[in-house]
C-alpha cells in the first residue's frame, strides 16, 4: 500500500469510526432489518445511522460492504454470507448456491425461529421486527424442531415438534418433492392441497390423523372448543396430510390417473386406494351436487375434467371449421 492510499484509508476510518455496540448476524436477514437492529442497539435513529454509513439519510442509497464491515467489526466475508445482497455481483451466485440459499426475490418473512435467535444472542422480545428471506417451504426449524408459522400467524407461538415425528417426516418429503418436480409446481400443488384440506376441515372430513395430533398436543378430546382457529398447531397437525395430497397433485402419474383414468364422475380405483392409504382410510368419493361441494378433492378433480373437456370441444370445433378434421370418415 502506497503512502497516499494509506492516508486515504486513515481518513475513511476517521470519518466513520466503529460503532460502540455491534449486533450478531442472522443468516438470510435483509439489510434493512440488520440496519434497524444496529441502530436500535446503538440508541440511534435509523436515518442517523444511514447518514453515518453512506453520508445520506435516504434508504435508497446503497451501503458499501467495506464501510459496514468497518462500522460493525464483522468481516466482509461474514457479512456477505449472512446477507447475500451485500456480496459483489460476481460472488453473489456462488454465495446463494451454498445450501440452496433464498435469492433476493424470495418473499420476506417476519416469523423467525425464536430458539435460533437466542442461539445467536438476539433477544426475540427486543427484536420483534426481524425480516429474513426464506423459501416458501421453510416453516420448520429442523435444528430445534419448531414449527415456525407462516406470516399471518402469531410469532410467539411456535409449537414443539419433538413429539410429532410424522410432521418432521412430512417436511423431509416436502423437500424431496421439490427436488423431484421443482419448487414452483410443488408450491402450486401445496396451495391446492391446503385449500382442499380447509374444505374437508370445515365439513368434518378426513381429519382423523390431525385430530390425534391435536389431542396429543392439548390433552383434550374436544380440543376444538378450546383451540382458536388461528392457532398454528392446527396447521401443523394437518401438514402431513397436506403434503401427502400435494404429492399426488404434483405427480404427473397420480394426477393423470385422477383426470384420465375414468370417464364421467367416477374415480380411478388405484388413485382412490392411494388417497385412503396416505390421507384417510375413511375417505369416500362423493360426486352428487350437495356432497361434491363438501369434498374439496372431488370438486377440484371434476372441475378440472370439465374445464379440459370444454377446451377439447372448443379446439375440435376450431379445427373442424378450418377443414382440418373431416365430418365424415371414408
Amino acid at each position: 500500500m502506497t503512502r497516499g492510499a494509506a492516508f486515504d484509508d486513515l481518513l475513511v476510518r476517521l470519518r466513520r469510526p466503529p460503532l460502540p455496540v455491534t449486533v450478531p448476524l442472522i443468516r438470510d436477514e435483509t439489510l434493512n432489518s440488520y440496519v434497524a437492529r444496529l441502530a436500535r442497539a446503538n440508541c440511534l435513529k435509523e436515518s442517523a445511522l444511514r447518514q453515518h454509513l453512506t453520508g445520506s439519510r435516504l434508504p435508497s442509497v446503497p451501503i458499501s460492504l467495506e464501510v459496514l464491515a468497518q462500522a460493525t467489526g464483522h468481516s466482509a466475508t461474514a457479512l456477505s454470507y449472512a446477507m447475500p445482497e451485500l456480496a459483489p455481483e460476481s460472488e453473489r451466485a456462488a454465495v446463494l448456491r451454498l445450501g440452496d440459499r433464498p435469492s433476493d426475490k424470495e418473499h420476506l418473512s417476519r416469523n423467525v425461529c425464536r430458539a435460533c435467535l437466542i442461539r445467536h444472542g438476539v433477544n426475540p422480545r427486543r427484536s420483534p421486527d426481524i425480516s429474513i428471506r426464506r423459501h416458501p417451504e421453510d416453516f420448520i426449524c429442523r435444528r430445534h424442531r419448531r414449527w415456525v408459522a407462516p406470516d399471518g400467524f402469531p410469532t410467539d407461538r411456535q409449537p414443539d415438534l419433538r413429539d410429532q415425528p410424522e410432521i418432521m417426516r412430512a417436511h423431509g418429503l416436502h423437500g424431496r418433492l421439490i427436488r423431484r418436480h421443482g419448487r414452483f409446481p410443488v408450491s402450486v400443488a401445496f396451495g391446492e392441497a391446503e385449500n382442499i384440506m380447509h374444505i374437508w376441515e370445515r365439513n368434518g372430513l378426513c381429519q382423523e390423523r390431525a385430530d390425534q395430533r391435536m389431542i396429543a398436543w392439548t390433552g383434550w378430546s374436544d380440543w376444538r372448543a378450546y383451540v382458536r382457529r388461528g392457532d398454528p398447531r392446527r396447521a401443523a397437525a394437518q401438514y402431513p396430510e397436506v403434503i401427502a395430497l400435494a404429492r399426488l397433485l404434483a405427480s404427473p402419474y397420480w394426477r393423470g390417473l385422477a383426470l384420465n383414468g375414468t370417464r364421467g364422475t367416477e374415480i380411478n380405483l388405484r388413485f382412490l386406494a392411494e388417497v385412503r392409504r396416505t390421507i384417510s382410510q375413511n375417505y369416500v368419493w362423493l360426486t352428487d351436487g350437495y356432497h361434491r361441494a363438501m369434498d374439496g378433492l372431488a370438486h377440484r378433480i371434476l372441475d378440472e375434467r370439465e374445464r379440459r373437456d370444454r377446451v377439447d370441444r372448443f379446439s375440435y370445433t376450431e379445427e373442424r371449421d378450418e377443414g382440418m378434421i373431416p365430418l365424415h370418415w371414408d
